[in-house]
Parts: structure tokens; sequence; C-alpha cells
């Protein structure tokens, strides 16, 4: 269980990151602590590569020092597909994923619960010290650049617009 003051630094941290957001134009909420959200969220509101409005959320993954993590803080950026998708293509859509996560620079794509498709990065910083700014959001523009850059074919393929093997063409081809 993480303290009370690692919260407040928590809390703190994703403030300094919420001024970033702003100060580039982008739609953000804090989401504080509460009886049902037991870290605090700060999600930024952008577009994906149709056009349509997705969300971005970062919190920090609450590791303490009972997990022996003294030295890092982790903050996850997660972020839920908008789109639906045919759950019967779930074979073909696990082999394209696979086969992105094996691409992608930065952060991953995922399947939770069988229900919902997702792309998630855990960024690290040192708990000594404020989070980087500069080099979080360019952590942060590389992981928009590959979930966009591939985005398009994990929803093609999982509503079947596209075959797994077209969607691999393609990919080879870029």
């Amino acid at each position: 269980m993480l303290s009370e003051k690692t919260h407040a630094r928590h809390l703190v941290e994703l403030g300094f990151l919420e001024g970033a957001f702003k100060k580039m134009g982008l739609e953000t909420t804090m989401i504080e602590k509460n009886e049902e959200m037991f870290v605090h969220s700060l999600v930024v509101t952008m577009q994906d590569y149709k056009e349509r409005e997705m969300n971005v959320a970062l919190n920090f993954v609450p590791l303490d020092e009972e997990f022996g993590y003294e030295q890092a803080m982790f903050l996850q950026l997660y972020t839920a597909l908008p789109f639906v998708w045919d759950t019967r293509l779930v074979d073909d859509l696990g082999k394209l994923i696979l086969n992105l996560n094996n691409r992608v620079l930065l952060g991953l794509f995922g399947i939770k619960e069988g229900r919902e498709l997702y792309y998630r990065y855990v960024f690290s910083s040192s708990q000594d010290d404020v989070i980087n700014t500069g080099e979080f959001m360019d952590n942060f523009d590389l992981y928009l650049l590959m979930m966009n850059m591939f985005e398009e074919y994990v929803e093609k393929v999982s509503t079947g617009e596209y075959t797994l093997e077209q969607a691999l063409e393609e990919i080879e081809n870029m």
C-alpha cells in the first residue's frame, strides 16, 4: 500500500505533466484518488488516426518499498482503442498483435479480458528527481507515433476488413 506522501508526490508529478499537455493545447482531466480509484490519474483527450476521440490515461503503477522498487517510479500510459471489434477474429488479431509488438519501438498492443483492445507503455523515472518533462514528452510523442502507425491494421484485422495476410503484407512494405 502506498503512503499518502507517495500519493501526494504522484499527484504533483501528474500536475506538472498536465501543465505540459495544456501548453500543447490538449484537453486534460485530473482524477484524484478516491474510494473507486486507488491511484491518481491524468486523462489526456486526443484523436486517433481516423480523428475519433480517444483518451490516454496516465497513472503511476502502485509499486512501493515492499516490492523492492525504491529507486524508480513507473508511469503507465494506457489507451483503449476507440472502435468495436469482432471477437470471433481473436486468433488472427492475436497473431497480428504479436507481430506488431515485435516492431514497435515503444509500447505494446494487447487484448484485455477478451474484449478491450489497448495500447500501453510504462515510463520509468528516478524517485530522486522530478520527471523530466522534455524527456517524457519525447516518449509520449513516440508512444503516439507507434500507436497511430499500427492502429489502423489492428482495426482492419479485428473488424474483418483485412485478412491477417493482407495486413502483414502491407506492414512488410511500409
